[in-house]
């Protein structure tokens, strides 16, 4: 009778102790799956965060780049300070403005 005592007794803890290495290893395995999905969501969410300031950082560095070049002469292009010095380029001017053909003073032939 003692016998069948101690092996009753042991197979019950064998199954005792199985359930809680059991519940162990689950315990486990469901942490490092939570914090595997939480380091995989976090990650994607810095990506986008670090891209989104890369693209505004670059759009700033380029306003500065571009405003910090000297503008360029366009003396040119101001028709108040050009005067026409030959004939052909008094008539297209006259002409592409609708007037006629007018005697500019610095006009030489």
């Amino acid at each position: 009778m003692g016998c069948c005592l101690y092996a009753l007794h042991s197979s019950f803890a064998a199954a005792l102790l199985f359930r809680v290495l059991f519940c162990g290893l689950l315990f486990l395995c469901a942490n490092v799956l939570k914090k595997l999905l939480a380091k995989l969501f976090s990650s994607h969410f810095y990506k986008a965060t670090h891209y989104d300031k890369m693209q505004d950082a670059l759009r700033k560095e380029f306003f500065i780049v571009a405003l910090s070049q000297p503008r360029e002469d366009r003396e040119e292009d101001d028709p108040m300070k050009h005067k026409p010095s030959t004939l052909t380029e008094l008539r297209t001017k006259s002409f592409a403005a609708g007037g006629a053909l007018v005697r500019h003073p610095s006009f030489r032939v």
